[in-house]
């Protein structure tokens, strides 16, 4: 459905973050924890959008809205995997 295509380099260029930050990948792990399959399985990881939407989510909830870490995860899951509503037109 979605295909993999952002590496570790783009996705920190588009966070904004350096790319000796460890924190997208860090919030990576944890949501693989969470939804399996997070990142693609495997050492070298690459992102969908969709995945790059949710760790921008977290990021910006942690940051802007003082939200925990478990907090920002179960928003995310709610808002991105468990609320999708298909539309055929």
């Amino acid at each position: 459905m979605f295909e993999r295509t952002i590496r570790p380099t783009d996705l920190a260029t588009m966070l904004g973050v350096s790319l000796k930050n460890k924190r997208p990948k860090a919030l990576a792990d944890a949501m693989a924890e969470v939804v399996p399959g997070f990142g693609g399985l495997g050492r070298y990881k690459k992102y969908n959008r969709k995945e790059y939407e949710v760790i921008s989510f977290i990021m910006r909830r942690i940051d802007e809205e003082r939200a925990t870490l478990e907090q920002a995860i179960n928003d995310a899951v709610d808002l991105y995997y468990r609320n999708t509503v298909l539309i055929f037109g």
